[in-house]
């Protein structure tokens, strides 16, 4: 919700630009050439990229689309869900908030099977099974697999932990005291609260990068097509 307004906003701005180079842009240079105008280099370098997206505009959209899709077969074919699934917590701006999120979602479902009673192998398995999140159903997995061989939740903790050092930490402390249910709801709150702050985050920074994007390109483009204008101007008043 929060990348809503300024994926809109780059996706209309990507098919004007488009159309700007493909159909705009070639007709301004044709009258560029017919009054053989000096231009500077940074319209040199927009008639160049003009021409490039005119004449190749068909090949990179089906590379594209291609690439596309065959990354997206290969990745399912060479790796593992978890292992996509924290490639994308490195993106920028929207991996913390899908970390923090499918965290939260596993710790108050596990909260609520602990509180039913379920065998806590059982319980991890299908907390882990319940949320969109590969990399934590498989961690939740191997910590269900730790338990299954005898191992406390602490020890498990110590050995190896998937899981950020807050979700762990209750995990251990709420078997310690007796009380998991109660630390998983308090660690599922403060990664809601984690959530909430990477989504306020998100949602106040991506549309000024957005605007200063499209800021920055729209000044390419004015200053590329109006510097000769205005000297063809002159020189026709002159």
């Amino acid at each position: 919700t929060s990348m809503a307004y300024p994926s809109v906003l780059f996706i209309v701005f990507l098919s004007i630009l488009w159309f700007m180079m493909v159909v705009i842009v070639p007709k301004i240079k044709r009258i560029f050439m017919d009054f053989g105008v000096e231009l500077p280099g940074i319209t040199l370098s927009l008639l160049y990229l003009s021409d490039w997206c005119v004449d190749y505009w068909r090949s990179v959209l089906g590379t594209c689309v291609v690439a596309v899709v065959v990354g997206w077969r290969m990745s399912k074919r060479l790796l593992r869900s978890a292992t996509r699934q924290r490639m994308l917590y490195r993106m920028p701006l929207l991996g913390p908030l899908w970390r923090c999120t499918g965290l939260a979602q596993f710790a108050r479902l596990l909260a609520m099977l602990v509180e039913c009673e379920l065998p806590l192998p059982l319980a991890l398995q299908l907390a882990g099974a319940g949320v969109a999140d590969a990399e934590v159903a498989d961690a939740a997995r191997e910590l269900a697999r730790e338990i299954e061989a005898g191992r406390s939740l602490a020890d498990s903790q110590t050995r190896r932990s998937r899981f950020p050092a807050g979700l762990a930490q209750s995990l251990q402390l709420g078997e310690d005291a007796q009380s998991l249910a109660e630390s998983l709801r308090a660690a599922a709150e403060m990664l809601e609260g984690q959530a909430m702050i990477h989504s306020e985050f998100v949602f106040r920074a991506a549309p000024p990068l957005t605007m200063i994007f499209i800021v920055t390109v729209l000044a390419y483009i004015v200053l590329g097509l109006f510097m000769p204008l205005i000297k063809l101007i002159t020189e026709l008043s002159g």
